[in-house]
């Protein structure tokens, strides 16, 4: 099967698309329960540790050579089942968090299975054509978001208050390790794009790790900005009690006296962001799934997997408290799994050896064999039929 490719630009669009939806959602108001003044330490240092660990996956993943490519062993097979769990659990998160959204500021007379086949079945359509198709439309996303969303919130400057930065250290030390633990998580979670990372067509080699600085970069900076609005207008014991702290801050804009709704506008762009957030998710799930079954057609697999996600998110997260104590608290263990099994996913390791003396199709070889060569060199007038395919 050929395997799809995007350019670079395209691959930088999806991972801020993917990075800035959830993080501003459930983020700010985790690390201000925790850390209170010293939030901008926790979110610092949990950021400056998830640059690193993001880089060494850069690596890792810049040595892959096809997304196609099924484990080698049984061993691979199990690490793939547990990488796509994780796959599952961001994607349910994903989904219950735009529909917890949706049906309690907008839409809270529509039953929520409704907006989540909605959602669902705009993202399969995009997945059934492929990456390519989610990439362009990501393109659009990331530049109308980027040309809007740093316009807004000027009106709010004036309302922003530094004092907030005060007293410094006045948590304890393992409560701002539990902050910076909490921002790592959340900065880390994205790393499932890494498994595009052999689709990327790069013309230089030498351009390859500016796509890790400007898009890891330029993703932790956005959140950092909006951190910061959302940080130094409402102070970190009003944050804390929000349960969407930027839908809050959105609600706050004012452009004069004449429009007052500009959250309307950011609603629809973060709408736009999240439904290609969870057409990237599918289509990546989609796409482990036919490795694990070493399946050639794997767009058949939308139609169950969108079934099964219509009503999966309700059952496993039944409310807005269960998933802020899932994103708040178990994230920093799950990420961290989820990483884990993506690399012994990736490891392929023929087996059996050559050493051990086998040929390459994993047939044992004889004691004349091994000898002599193979049975073609040992009797050239003899012909075997070839090996099956």
């Amino acid at each position: 099967m050929r395997q799809e490719s995007i350019s670079p630009f395209q691959f930088f669009s999806l991972f801020i698309n993917n990075f800035i939806v959830i993080s501003p959602a459930l983020l700010a108001n985790a690390v201000t329960e925790t850390a209170k003044h010293d939030f901008w330490i926790s979110l610092a240092v949990g950021y400056m540790l998830g640059f690193l660990i993001l880089w060494a996956l850069y690596e890792f993943s810049l040595r892959q050579t096809n997304l196609n490519a099924a484990p080698a062993t049984i061993f691979g097979h199990v690490a793939l089942v547990f990488y796509l769990l994780y796959l599952f659990v961001i994607l349910l998160v994903t989904i219950r968090l735009f529909v917890l959204l949706i049906h309690t500021y907008h839409l809270p007379r529509t039953p929520e299975a409704v907006v989540s086949l909605i959602v669902l079945a705009v993202a399969c359509y995009a997945a059934w054509y492929g990456l390519g198709s989610i990439a362009r439309i990501s393109i659009l996303i990331f530049i109308t978001t980027f040309s809007v969303l740093y316009f807004f919130p000027f009106p709010v400057l004036k309302d922003m208050s530094f004092v907030h930065l005060q007293p410094v250290f006045a948590q304890p030390v393992d409560m701002i390790g539990y902050g910076a633990l909490q921002a790592l998580a959340s900065c880390l979670e994205v790393f499932f794009l890494y498994s595009l990372i052999p689709m990327v067509r790069f013309r230089h080699s030498g351009k390859r790790y500016r796509l890790l600085f400007w898009s890891v970069g330029l993703a932790l900076a956005q959140n950092l900005f909006f951190f910061s609005l959302i940080f130094f207008t409402f102070g970190p014991f009003l944050t804390e009690k929000m349960v969407f702290p930027n839908i809050e801050l959105f609600k706050y804009f004012r452009l004069g006296d004449s429009f007052e709704r500009v959250e309307a506008v950011m609603i629809i762009l973060w709408v736009n962001a999240i439904t290609l957030r969870i057409a990237t998710l599918i289509w990546l799930c989609k796409e482990e799934v036919g490795r694990l079954f070493h399946l050639r057609s794997k767009n058949v697999l939308l139609i169950p997997l969108s079934i099964i996600f219509t009503f999966l998110p309700f059952l496993v997260i039944r409310n807005i408290s269960e998933l802020l104590t899932i994103y708040h608290h178990a994230w920093m263990y799950i990420v961290p799994a989820g990483i884990v099994f993506y690399l012994l996913s990736r490891t392929h390791k023929e087996l059996p050896s050559l050493k051990n003396g086998s040929d390459g199709a994993g047939q044992v070889k004889t004691g004349h064999e091994q000898h002599t060569g193979s049975p073609s060199q040992a009797h050239p007038e003899q012909e075997y039929p070839p090996f099956p395919p």
